[in-house]
């Protein structure tokens, strides 16, 4: 997938209304540890009504997001998430906004673990459509947040080969890849800011 954009955000750095569009693309890390990750695709091909099925369609999780058949995301407000995922964790939470063809929000929480919430918001741009994706956490430390952001890169290039019919199979040699490309994105951007 092609990102226009990656914006590693402080959360203390968020205005009130916690929207990430209305401060810089790089924020100083806060001391607290809290971190938001947000990924904008390049205008995707596919009509949001298409994209929207794909992200919430338990037939095709498997395809990108959950590590095997079975996993389910309500369609509803507070209804219930369960993702068995590649590493073996199994995601367990509530859907937190679910506004069909526009905003989907759930926590990605474990039963030992709190990883906080991922949001997609769908924006119709010429026949297709601009994927949004933040994943925010309260609690990561710097290779964490290099392991995350791997994740998700690699989640979302799955998520794009599902959209147009295909699979793409997750790769460690990939993974390891972009952990390191952003590790030494952290390692710059912390450096930066002295």
């Amino acid at each position: 997938m092609r990102y226009s954009g990656l914006e590693l955000v402080s959360r203390a750095a968020l205005p009130d209304d916690g929207h990430p569009d209305e401060v810089p693309q790089c924020q100083k890390p806060a001391t607290d540890g809290s971190f938001s990750s947000r990924f904008s695709t390049a205008s995707s091909p596919y009509p949001s009504k298409q994209v929207w099925e794909r992200l919430v369609d338990r037939t095709h999780l498997h395809e990108w997001l959950s590590s095997e058949p079975g996993g389910h995301i309500r369609h509803r407000k507070d209804g219930d998430v369960y993702l068995p995922t590649i590493g073996g964790a199994v995601i367990e939470s509530y859907v937190y906004e679910f506004i069909p063809e526009q905003s989907l929000s759930f926590g990605w929480v474990t039963f030992d673990w709190d990883g906080g919430a991922v949001g997609w918001d769908l924006e119709p741009v010429n026949g297709g459509t601009l994927v949004h994706f933040e994943h925010s956490d309260d609690d990561l430390g710097p290779d964490h947040f290099a392991r995350l952001l791997a994740n998700w890169h690699m989640t979302l290039d799955m998520f794009e080969h599902s959209l147009a019919g295909k699979t793409l199979s997750w790769n460690w040699d990939a993974w390891q890849a972009l952990y390191l490309h952003y590790g030494r994105k952290l390692a710059d951007l912390t450096e930066s800011f002295g």
